[in-house]
Order: C-alpha cells, then sequence, then structure tokens
C-alpha cells in the first residue's frame, strides 16, 4: 500500500469515526408546536455508537501510523492496532450478544442473533493480521525481497543514502578495508558460534580491549571473509580446559555461515 494510499484512507477513517462519536447521544428535535417532550435516547445505543466512532477512528490512526514511520515499524504497528481494533470489540459483542441470545429480554433474541453474527465478524477479521506479524517475526523469503526491494527504493532518493553506498562499494573492493568494516559485527556473531561449537563448558580469554578475532582471509565466495582467533577455551571430557583455535566465515548479509574449532593455537 502506497503512503498517499495510507494517508487517504487513515483521514477517511479518522474523518468518519469522529463524526460518528461526535454525532451520538445528539437529543432527536422535537416536532414544531408542541409542547411533547423528545423521546429519550437510549444509553446503551449511545454508547456503542461513541465506541464504534472510536474504534473507526484508531484503525484510520494506525493507516497514519503506517505511513510516516519506518516501514518494518509501521507494518507491525499497523497490524497490532488492526488486530486490537477487531479482535477485542468483536469478542466483547460476541459475548454479549450471545449471552442475549441464551437469554433474551424483552423477545430480542434475533437482535442478539445479529449482534453475534457482527461480533463473529469482527473476530475474524482481526484474525487476519496475525499472518502479516507472523511474516514479519519469522522473516519469510519474501518479506525480505520486499523490504530489501522498498529499502533501496528509498536509498535511491536519499543522497546520504547513494552516499553511503558509494563509499561501501569503494571499501569493498579493498579486501583488508572491507574486513576491517564487518568486524565488529563479526566478532559479536562468531562468538556465539564458537560457543555453540562446544561440547561441554566454554570460557573466553581475551582481555577487556582484546579483539577476539585476530586474522582473516578472503571467503570462498564474494564479500565473504573467514576470521581466525584463538582466545577461547574448551572443556573435554575429563573436565580439563584446552585452548582452541577457530575460524569464522562471516557474510555480511547472511552472517556467520561456518564456524570451524580445533585445539591449538595461532
Amino acid at each position: 500500500m502506497s503512503v498517499l494510499m495510507e494517508l487517504v484512507g487513515g483521514l477517511l477513517f479518522i474523518g468518519l469515526g469522529v463524526a460518528l462519536a461526535a454525532s451520538a447521544g445528539k437529543p432527536p428535535k422535537a416536532a414544531p408546536q408542541t409542547d411533547e417532550p423528545a423521546p429519550a435516547g437510549n444509553p446503551d445505543g449511545v454508547r456503542k455508537m461513541r465506541n464504534a466512532g472510536l474504534v473507526i477512528a484508531l484503525f484510520g490512526a494506525a493507516f497514519w501510523v503506517s505511513a510516516f514511520m519506518d516501514s518494518l515499524v509501521g507494518d507491525v504497528v499497523f497490524n497490532i492496532v488492526f488486530a486490537a481494533v477487531f479482535l477485542a470489540p468483536g469478542g466483547l459483542y460476541f459475548y454479549t450478544s450471545a449471552r442475549s441470545v441464551v437469554r433474551p429480554k424483552d423477545g430480542g433474541r434475533g437482535e442478539a442473533v445479529a449482534g453475534a453474527a457482527v461480533g463473529l465478524l469482527m473476530v475474524l477479521v482481526g484474525i487476519v493480521p496475525v499472518k502479516g506479524l507472523h511474516d514479519i517475526a519469522v522473516m519469510t523469503p519474501d518479506r525480505v525481497a520486499r523490504e530489501a526491494a522498498r529499502a533501496e527504493a528509498a536509498c535511491r532518493e536519499d543522497p546520504a543514502c547513494v552516499k553511503k553506498k558509494a563509499e561501501e562499494a569503494a571499501c569493498r573492493a579493498d579486501f583488508t578495508c572491507w574486513a576491517e568494516h564487518n568486524m565488529p559485527a563479526a566478532s559479536v556473531l562468531c562468538k556465539d558460534a564458537v560457543e555453540k561449537a562446544a561440547t561441554y563448558r566454554s570460557e573466553w580469554t581475551d582481555g577487556l580491549f582484546e579483539p577476539k578475532l585476530s586474522l582473516y582471509k578472503r571467503g570462498s565466495e564474494d564479500g565473504q571473509v573467514v576470521y581466525f582467533g584463538d582466545k577461547v577455551r574448551f572443556q573435554n571430557g575429563f573436565g580439563a580446559m584446552a585452548n582452541m583455535v577457530y575460524a569464522c566465515t562471516f557474510d555480511p548479509d547472511r552472517g556467520v555461515v561456518d564456524v570451524q574449532v580445533e585445539p591449538g593455537r595461532l
């Protein structure tokens, strides 16, 4: 959905919701030239109308949040608000209407059945964005591709991003620059990968300002870097700690793709 459509759709829903909530509770005009008082309003109907207006306005606000916030964050907020707007009121409306079906008052069973159906429909609609949240959480290949294309399009319109991309391309052409550039991220991810390779306990021997990765070489694929280090000890089956050498293959786009650990020192 484009930003313009989200803004226009949000404005329409907000306007409709505010208008509906504002009109709720206004007493009807008395008939002209009559002394009869205006009929009393229905408090329950007024409350339902106001709640419906607020729900619609909140739904419109979700469109605006999705339009103005970062694409991924905006999508998360939009799906959460979408689900909450339909699931909570729909569930409550279904529950209260279903109770009226079982115990009708003043012969209103037909109205209660219709209300329960509307509540159930709202709940079903509210389940839809749960799938969207699932796609965001697991970052499916389609989601990753869409986010990458969206980010690339946004970058082309941002001079600062274009400059950063050019600097990154120049650094990538210089292997030493590229390896040093990715070393901070590799240090964090490779640490976890090395620890998972231990059969028993592991402990790091590097100091506070000592790097865990000290050497590197080109990887087998473009952009990959193989980092080496020997700042860890693994516990063996007899309980003794042994120094280990590790080689961690890091890909800037995929993270750690391989890790090899064996006894020794560099």
